[in-house]
């Protein structure tokens, strides 16, 4: 079994009770695999121009650990919220190519393109709704 990854939108409330996303209105949520806050880091550090690496500060927060971190939710830092609302096509194709070319990743921009188009999407509608943006990591 590999690893999911649900991105979505949610009160800070709610997101700290979901187990999964299930209950969650599906334009709400994003769905895909290998992607974790090791990554989501990486997205940050390439829009504010900051080489690469694991960095513990960048202010992501686990809300919700189950079963011994089986299944983890983790809240985005405000500030990148608005950071990938407000992202720009050459901003996003920059952050396709850096993440595409991560030792992590290893794949085509092309590839990581549409997480990064529903990351805008679902920041901006965050920021619109005053909702937060998670990650549900389940392995």
């Amino acid at each position: 079994m590999g690893l999911l990854a649900d991105i979505f939108i949610a009160s800070l409330e709610v997101a700290k009770k979901l187990d999964d996303t299930s209950s969650l209105p599906q334009e709400d949520v994003a769905q895909y695999g290998r992607m974790t806050e090791l990554e989501m880091g990486f997205i940050k550090q390439l829009l504010i121009g900051e080489e690469l690496s694991f960095d513990p500060n960048l202010g992501f927060e686990a809300i919700n650990i189950v079963d011994d971190g089986e299944r983890v939710t983790t809240m985005f830092p405000n500030d990148m919220i608005t950071m990938l609302a407000n992202m720009n096509d050459e901003q996003m194709t920059h952050v396709a190519n850096g993440l595409a070319e991560s030792e992590e990743m290893q794949c085509d921009p092309s590839d990581v393109m549409p997480v990064l188009i529903d990351l805008k999407k679902l920041a901006a509608k965050a920021e619109e709704f005053g909702q937060g943006l998670f990650l549900w990591n389940c392995l």
